[in-house]
């Protein structure tokens, strides 16, 4: 058995990160597989879906699994226009890295939707409430923090169902857009 051969071709497989084969002291053979982790779930306007990596690669779904990751939809392409597309990735990586990094957004931030200018809305598991994020690649972390804080400080004693629309494209302020009285 060439080894080298065969690890190469494990690491081919789109789920596989990296692939170590050898053999133990018994000659048994051993198969070390470190699994791709997606941060992302994406699905573009065209139908077409694909995972966004912690490496910021794309990984293919699979047909008998979904991970728990937030979802991104919306004008995301690959390839269609390369420097546009690449910044759209690029944004909605270190998005996704940083609401994964924290367990509060991690829990509550749902979907991330992509309009036709690239820019990113956020919406939360509850609240009934969107997030107007800007465009992600731009000071995504301290967006996120303001959002954060707004959230734990103004939210609680405002109510959850108060705002339609919170915004946290300009610096340092979020705008609200209160919900219209039925």
């Amino acid at each position: 058995i060439n080894l080298k051969t065969l690890e190469a071709e494990v690491a081919l497989m789109p789920f596989v990160d990296s692939a170590e084969l050898f053999f133990n002291q018994a000659q048994q053979l051993q198969v070390r597989i470190k699994q791709k982790r997606p941060i992302l779930r994406i699905i573009n306007s065209d139908g077409v879906g694909y995972y966004l990596t912690d490496k910021n690669q794309t990984m293919p779904l699979c047909s008998t699994f979904t991970a728990r990751v937030p979802l991104a939809l919306g004008k995301v392409y690959l390839n269609e226009s390369v420097y546009r597309d690449s910044i759209i990735q690029q944004g909605l990586f270190g998005l996704a890295t940083a609401i994964q990094k924290d367990s509060f957004l991690n829990a509550f931030i749902d979907q991330i939707v992509i309009d036709e200018n690239g820019e990113a809305e956020l919406i939360p598991l509850s609240g009934n409430h969107s997030v107007l994020f800007g465009f992600a690649h731009k000071n995504a972390q301290k967006k996120l923090q303001r959002l954060k804080t707004f959230y734990k400080d103004v939210m609680p004693r405002k109510g959850w169902s108060t705002y339609a629309k919170l915004n946290v494209k300009f610096e340092n302020q979020v705008v609200c857009i209160k919900r219209e009285a039925t």
